[in-house]
């Protein structure tokens, strides 16, 4: 599909056929949320263009804009996920999980084997829904067996792995 009209106008064209598509975002970013828009398209070589209308939407949170919690036993931090973290991996849209967000240098989260970037779907055996619930569980969990290995099941590049923790004694 190639867009060849922005609400009837014809797109503006930069140097390099590179530029295009920051050009494009650079003039949706101008628009307000709310604001319906047509994108002219063409879909195939002999295709007539076609009309598509669509209603701006708020961009989706950004990672760095994510809330965040630090697990200072272990050493390392969490993050709510965002609509990057589900297209990055190819997930659903509906899927659960925290993502690491951060390591403390020499923690028992860096020697356990957590990673950056690695989504957490299951703390001690219990699914985890989202960043409050994974707060809640840890911290009941700590407070109960305060010197007892936290077990998580994490996705990473695809593949699923367990990870254990041991807190540091």
């Amino acid at each position: 599909m190639i867009i060849t009209k922005v609400n009837g106008q014809p797109l503006e064209r930069g140097d390099e056929p590179e530029e295009l598509p920051q050009i494009l975002r650079r003039q949706l970013l101008r628009m307000k949320v709310g604001q319906p828009v047509t994108f002219t398209v063409i879909t195939g070589k002999d295709s007539p263009p076609k009309d598509i209308k669509v209603t701006l939407e708020e961009q989706p949170k950004r990672q760095n804009l994510a809330k965040r919690w630090f697990a200072d036993d272990l050493g390392f931090a969490v993050r709510e996920m965002v609509f990057m973290d589900t297209y990055q991996r190819k997930l659903q849209p509906d899927a659960k999980g925290v993502v690491v967000a951060l390591l403390r240098p020499q923690s028992a989260s860096q020697a356990g084997d957590l990673r950056r970037d690695d989504l957490i779907t299951e703390l001690n055996r219990e699914p985890v829904t989202d960043l409050e619930q994974f707060k809640k569980a840890y911290q009941a969990f700590r407070k109960e067996k305060p010197h007892e290995a936290v077990v998580m099941v994490v996705q990473r590049e695809g593949n699923t792995k367990v990870i254990r923790l041991e807190p540091p004694q």
